[in-house]
């Protein structure tokens, strides 16, 4: 269910939905109901084996009198009360399932490593321990408030019926007193009463169970259905191949965009012509639209206005896997894989990960000594000991994304958000390797205005584009 989960989450085409509230509290309460989706046809037929069970007590009871049949009847206030307070957990945690995931956010910024250098740099350590214990104590306050309210409905329920169940057992004493009935009778009744108690109490836990599976069904078939929505709203209706070189270039007509939720556009009307074969700056200040721009060009999203085309066709006809297929990338927030380094490498080509010449083009000498390096394990601590050597590894991943070596023939145009690549040292030996790529491909670097030299003018200017 894992794998189903996470299937889901990664095979949506785009990024939108990791910045949707619903569907992040959708994938937290069906992470933390795993355990009822493996089989969720148990709670269903075991409900269905408890009504049979108390269908039999209640014949019983028959034999006795036909007023006793009434008694099972007691019980329903209970069941009630019991799956009335399942769904109210349910909307708890519905209501609860965004503040869990900064419970849990803030834990992991307190006890991993990625910002334990500021936490200890700006003392933070105890605010953000208050925080987690305020948040802490406010969920489970409500859910202590949520489980008196439910304990005391139940308990009504079950008063209720413990009260007709002695009702039940005087009226059987009396049918012995009038010859009626037998001793044997009430004994019948008194463990009858016992049977008839555990059976609903059975009941009301499976009836509770099926409510929450249901739940839980209803999430993952939500996941499902958006995950398939998104896959159809950028699969082409007439798709047409994707070009193996660009013969023209990249344009940006007329594009706008605003993320979902945000009425403020993020880029607004821009024009831009990308040509083929050339490296295109664009500067700007933050939040001036430079890696959404790139985050376009990798159909990570889809612009709210405009289009953008390639060789004269509109990208939205290229069917994303392909598409990007024809592209790599070095994002500036880019990902810390848990592998060896050179299989850390090696995603950006998976069809060749298993060697090491990806990793290094260099020399034979600059290969054999990092030989030792691309075969340490990537872990929490990680073995480059340096952030210049760990940022490399993003760079290498675009390299090997490229597929274009000495010898191979140039293929795609390769779009690169390498925003901060220009701070490393040891510049000539990386540019060396990127330059096997360059015939046939368009280079695009974002850099915040800062970082650029001054007497050039911004692409991107302005807040928003």
């Amino acid at each position: 269910m894992s794998t189903r989960l996470m299937d889901l989450t990664a095979g949506v085409p785009g990024l939108e939905h990791h910045e949707r509230p619903d569907y992040q509290d959708r994938v937290e309460l069906t992470r933390a109901d795993r355990w009822a989706l493996v089989n969720p046809f148990n709670p269903l037929s075991w409900t269905i084996g408890s009504v049979v069970q108390l269908a039999s007590v209640t014949a019983l009871f028959g034999t006795v009198h036909p007023v006793l049949l009434l008694l099972p009847l007691a019980g329903l206030p209970s069941v009630v009360a019991t799956m009335r307070a399942q769904r109210q957990w349910l909307r708890l945690r519905e209501s609860q399932a965004e503040s869990n995931r900064v419970l849990r956010h803030l834990q992991d910024l307190i006890t991993q490593l990625s910002a334990a250098k500021e936490i200890r740099i700006f003392g933070l350590t105890d605010e953000l321990l208050r925080r987690r214990r305020a948040l802490f104590f406010d969920l489970e306050h409500a859910r202590l408030r949520q489980s008196i309210r439910a304990t005391s409905l139940t308990t009504l329920g079950w008063l209720f019926f413990s009260a007709c169940f002695v009702a039940a057992l005087a009226f059987t004493v009396d049918l012995v007193q009038r010859g009626e009935a037998t001793v044997g009778s009430v004994v019948l009744v008194l463990g009858l009463g016992a049977s008839i108690n555990l059976q609903l109490s059975i009941l009301a836990w499976n009836a509770a169970w099926l409510i929450r599976t249901h739940g839980s069904v209803v999430n993952l078939l939500w996941l499902r259905d958006y995950a398939d929505g998104a896959r159809r709203a950028v699969r082409p209706e007439r798709p047409v191949p994707t070009p193996k070189t660009l013969r023209d270039g990249i344009r940006f007509q007329d594009v706008s965009f605003h993320y979902a939720g945000i009425d403020r556009p993020v880029l607004d009307h821009v024009d831009l012509f990308l040509p083929a074969g050339s490296t295109i700056a664009i500067v700007g200040e933050n939040g001036a639209g430079k890696t959404t721009l790139v985050k376009l060009l990798n159909r990570f999203y889809e612009p709210t206005g405009g289009a953008i085309l390639v060789d004269g066709q509109d990208l939205a006809w290229f069917p994303v896997d392909e598409w990007r297929q024809r592209l790599a990338a070095g994002f500036q927030d880019f990902a810390r894989l848990q592998l060896l380094a050179r299989e850390s490498i090696g995603v950006g080509d998976l069809a060749r990960a298993d060697g090491t010449r990806r990793a290094d083009r260099g020399r034979a000498d600059a290969r054999r000594r990092a030989r030792p390096a691309v075969d340490a394990a990537v872990g929490a601590r990680d073995p480059a000991r340096t952030r210049v050597r760990r940022r490399r590894r993003p760079v290498g991943r675009a390299v090997a994304e490229g597929r274009a070596g000495p010898g191979d023939d140039a293929r795609g145009g390769a779009v690169a958000d390498a925003r901060r690549a220009d701070r490393e040292p040891r510049r000539a030996d990386r540019t060396r390797a990127v330059r096997t790529l360059r015939a046939g491909r368009t280079r695009l670097r974002a850099r915040r205005r800062r970082d650029h030299d001054p007497g050039q003018p911004p692409l991107l200017d302005g807040p928003h584009g």
